[in-house]
């Protein structure tokens, strides 16, 4: 656990999990990327959509799940044994530095 651009940040690893977790207040989401690709639903917020929309389909993103709510962001997935970790902690800071964080 730590600071990083003013958020407190958890980044779990346990070998075969990996859970990547930022605090802020969004609303409430959850999307999921199948094949590298994210699943982009209509009751997705505009803002994670447009975060999301022009990520390029990629073996990094296959099988992240991403969270969203009052007690910040979550992105899960199996570990594969690669430090995928800063992807998702890359993907959740771009998440929250859209307007889609609650002000």
């Amino acid at each position: 656990m730590g600071l990083r651009k003013g958020r407190a940040v958890r980044v779990l690893v346990d070998g075969q999990h990996c859970l990547t977790q930022v605090n802020g207040s969004l609303p409430a989401f959850e999307v999921e990327a199948q094949d590298g690709k994210f699943s982009l639903s209509d009751n997705l917020p505009e803002a994670a959509h447009m975060a999301l929309k022009d990520l390029r389909k990629a073996k990094r993103w296959r099988g992240v799940r991403i969270t969203g709510g009052t007690d910040g962001l979550r992105v899960d997935r199996q570990a594969r044994g690669l430090n995928l970790w800063l992807y998702d902690l890359w993907l959740a800071e771009r998440l929250l530095e859209t307007k889609l964080a609650i002000r």
